[in-house]
């Protein structure tokens, strides 16, 4: 089965463009459901979004999207980084609109993607390797450019305060999102140097 031909990331406005991060990537298998450790499939993670491309995980995602976030922590990496697309975007296009639920979904995000690109990839652990699922997207990157979205949207509609029986105020949040923005930066792999690196200009004797 073919993977999916992109998926739409927020552009100017409220227009989309189709990513090129996953065009070329299969759909994961079972098996790039697999945790790191070793444990199972993750049985309900691999039911509701195995096979499934990109545009029809999000169109499932969005039913129920508080329920289905919490399949996404349950997620191997490689099942994650080609996934992520959905939790992304659908951040991007309900980030005006936020309801009660779409706040616990945007708290579930941030937690869930804290777990994958720091947790799972053995970045705290000193084993992080940048050789995994989450460079081979490009993962790190397309965290950034989700914490630069999120971060001017939580002063500019006052998000803390719509969040029921928190205490977290809008720098809480702030801070917490540029600590993620942070971590994601400092995983993004090193530019690669100049196949032809400019030579010095020949000065006469």
């Amino acid at each position: 089965m073919e993977g999916d031909k992109g998926m739409a990331t927020r552009g100017e406005g409220s227009s989309y463009q189709a990513s090129v991060v996953t065009m070329s990537e299969p759909l994961p298998t079972e098996a790039d459901f697999l945790l790191n450790d070793g444990g199972p499939v993750p049985q309900e993670a691999w039911k509701n979004f195995g096979g499934l491309s990109l545009e029809q995980a999000y169109e499932k995602f969005c039913d129920r999207a508080y329920l289905y976030s919490q399949d996404f922590e349950f997620m191997g990496e490689r099942a994650f980084a080609y996934y992520y697309e959905v939790l992304d975007r659908y951040v991007r296009e309900t980030i005006e609109t936020l309801d009660e639920e779409r706040l616990m979904v945007l708290s579930t995000v941030h937690r869930i993607i804290d777990v994958h690109l720091i947790h799972r990839s053995g970045y705290l652990c000193g084993e992080y390797s940048g050789e995994g699922a989450v460079d081979a997207m490009g993962l790190p990157g397309r965290v950034v450019s989700l914490c630069d979205c999120v971060m001017p949207a939580i002063a500019e509609r006052s998000l803390s305060s719509r969040i029921p029986d928190s205490d977290a105020t809008d720098e809480d949040l702030t801070i917490s999102w540029q600590g993620l923005r942070n971590l994601a930066e400092s995983m993004k792999p090193s530019e690669p140097p100049s196949p032809h690196p400019q030579s010095s200009p020949h000065l006469p004797s």
